[in-house]
Formats: structure tokens, C-alpha cells, sequence
């Protein structure tokens, strides 16, 4: 089952390897909680992340946090 596994598009989804720098899409994560959940999901590694939308009023204190460490 697991051979046969195909994760889901935008959750964490692999996009491509260039110049050495793996990209990944998790437009999926449109709240903290899963942002700080994808962002968990690459201990020691440095990351850059792209993020935007429309501001609901959502606590990002959290996140900022997780983004920080």
C-alpha cells in the first residue's frame, strides 16, 4: 500500500528540486495550525516560506512563534 501511496495535491506536495532547493506547495494551509503543522514537518532544516492571503482576524501568534524557532 504503501508503493501504491500518492499524497494529496497542496498538502505538502512536492514540486520540484532546483539548484539544490526542494519546493514544496501546501496551499492547503490556509490556518496556523496547519501552517505550524507543515512547518513541524521539517526539523533542522532551513526554511523559507511564502505566505499570504486575506487577514480574518486569526491569532498569529502561534505561528509567528513556530516561524521563529
Amino acid at each position: 500500500a504503501l508503493k501504491e501511496f500518492r499524497a494529496l495535491e497542496h498538502r505538502l506536495e512536492y514540486v520540484a528540486t532546483i539548484d539544490g532547493i526542494a519546493f514544496y506547495n501546501d496551499s492547503k494551509a490556509t490556518n496556523p495550525d496547519s501552517t505550524i503543522k507543515a512547518l513541524s514537518s521539517f526539523p533542522d532544516q532551513k526554511i523559507v516560506l511564502i505566505a499570504g492571503g486575506k487577514d480574518k482576524g486569526t491569532d498569529l501568534k502561534e505561528m509567528v512563534e513556530a516561524i521563529q524557532d
